[in-house]
């Protein structure tokens, strides 16, 4: 089983094949609603809602630098604060509309397991 994070909602669900960019992922209740033609049946979750991801110690959430994100692909690293690159999607990223984030851009982020190592979940830009 993969981690991935839902495409619709943005929560974490367990997927049986590798996930891929630019293919959705839904958790069971989305592909449900979805399966069933209603795409708005589980509302998104709230962005200030506690993180469900690990964290470093304290419960305090990473911070860092987007290195790159292509947006045509939608996806890029971010420089941890003290120096590891972390991949992100566009679909971890908190924001309404076009999903994006610019070289330079503070951003706090927790952190899951990806099909390749840590990967951002829950993206909000800072400052």
């Amino acid at each position: 089983m993969h981690t991935a994070v839902c495409s619709n909602c943005g929560a974490e669900t367990q997927v049986p094949f590798t996930p891929t960019a630019g293919r959705p992922i839904f958790c069971r209740d989305c592909y449900q609603a979805q399966k069933g033609g209603n795409r708005a049946a589980k509302p998104a979750r709230k962005r200030d809602a506690a993180p469900a991801h690990s964290a470093p110690s304290g419960g305090a959430r990473f911070q860092g630098a987007v290195k790159w994100f292509n947006e045509a692909k939608g996806f890029g690293f971010i420089q941890e604060d003290g120096g590891e690159d972390i991949f992100v999607h566009f679909s971890a990223i908190q924001a309404d509309g076009y999903k994006t984030l610019a070289q330079g851009d503070r951003v706090e982020f927790d952190v899951v397991p990806g099909a390749r190592g840590r990967q951002a979940a829950n993206v909000v830009r800072i400052g």
